[in-house]
């Protein structure tokens, strides 16, 4: 499905620095494999939201240097398969996504999904399971973040917050960083579970990964109109930085180092 020329499906980013974060971006590109023509999409649709989190890994990737730390993502559209919803439910691969239909979605058999899983999703995850259990036999203390994007504007409505925290079972982490970020840029820019929040039975990275390993978590959204160009991506790696350092620093004195 992937010809020789086209990229791997996961990037691995500072692989080798022992940072006490790993950065996990799941829908970082909107790359469709040309074997897969566009999902007989025009192409300008796929560098809308549809397609991916716009901003997302540029500012992972300055979080990432930051903190020293790994950085996981996934270089293809989530259109070709969704690698953060578990394989063979419905959201995993669409055939209508917002106002878009995708024909090259249309009628999938199990053979073809199981594929797309095979190509996309497996090695994805594999990287992220391989990463946390190489941290784990090191003896690695490890916090998951996971940043995505979000629309300013969704069906109509206009979405008020700058930057979403969110969580699923456990808040513990993620409590934390909202009143860190809270304390700097206000309660009405900064969201808990909001304008999304995890979903433990649909999602995959946060519920898999993190909480199925009782790992501490946050996850991010951030507005995409915020995150436009080098000052904006710099200015919210930034404070995404210092929010986990103080959070991380509150969390060992409440729970202890693991």
């Amino acid at each position: 499905m992937i010809r020789d020329t086209e990229p791997s499906p996961p990037i691995f980013i500072n692989s080798a620095d022992m940072g006490e974060f790993v950065i996990i971006v799941d829908h970082a590109g909107n790359r469709v494999p040309a074997s897969l023509h566009n999902l007989g999409l025009d192409p300008e649709h796929l560098k809308q939201h549809v397609g991916w989190d716009i901003g997302a890994l540029s500012v992972a990737r300055r979080v990432a240097d930051r903190l020293k730390s790994p950085l996981i993502a996934q270089a293809y559209s989530r259109l070709v398969i969704d690698c953060n919803r578990l394989p063979g439910s419905a959201e995993s691969i669409l055939e209508v996504s917002e106002i878009y239909e995708i024909p090259g979605n249309y009628g999938l058999n199990s053979a073809e999904r199981r594929l797309r899983e095979e190509t996309f999703l497996i090695p994805y995850h594999d990287i992220i399971e391989n990463c946390l259990d190489t941290r784990a036999r090191l003896g690695l203390e490890t916090i998951i973040l996971s940043i995505h994007s979000f629309t300013p504007v969704y069906n109509g409505v206009k979405r008020d917050m700058d930057i979403g925290i969110l969580w699923g079972d456990d808040s513990r982490f993620s409590s934390i960083v909202l009143e860190c970020l809270r304390d700097v840029l206000g309660e009405k820019r900064v969201a808990g579970n909001a304008p999304y929040q995890v979903d433990m039975e649909k999602d995959y990275t946060i519920p898999i990964h993190a909480e199925g390993r009782n790992i501490p978590y946050v996850e991010f959204e951030i507005r995409q109109d915020l995150i436009g160009d080098e000052k904006s991506i710099k200015y919210w790696a930034d404070h995404i930085v210092e929010a986990v350092l103080a959070a991380k620093n509150i969390y060992d004195h409440k729970y202890g180092k693991k």
